[in-house]
């Protein structure tokens, strides 16, 4: 099943260390890098800066591993990772994707 697994990091240096990873391990068909402004609750008070985030083209058989990979690399104590099931897909994306991320 076709995913996108999402996180955010505090500099695009490390979200691009994160991404080429992810995509070295084939973990990761492609990331989509970007900056957002993000509002947060963390640990009893309201913080507001900017993050990179990283959208990245998977499948979900892969979560457990993409899941290792960036709690391994990330600098945050608890990295908010979470997914997105893709409904529907291209025949064309679909096997582009199930091809770059195979174990």
């Amino acid at each position: 099943m076709p995913t996108l697994i999402h996180t955010g990091c505090d500099s695009e240096k490390e979200a691009r260390k994160i991404a080429r990873a992810l995509l070295e391990r084939r973990l990761a068909a492609a990331v989509h890098i970007r900056k957002v402004d993000t509002l947060y609750r963390w640990e009893g008070e309201i913080h507001d800066h900017l993050e990179w985030r990283l959208d990245i083209k998977t499948v979900e058989a892969r979560w457990n591993e993409v899941v290792a990979a960036i709690t391994e690399l990330h600098s945050y104590e608890e990295p908010a990772i979470f997914s997105t099931r893709i409904h529907r897909i291209t025949t064309g994306a679909l096997d582009w994707l199930e091809e770059n991320c195979a174990e």
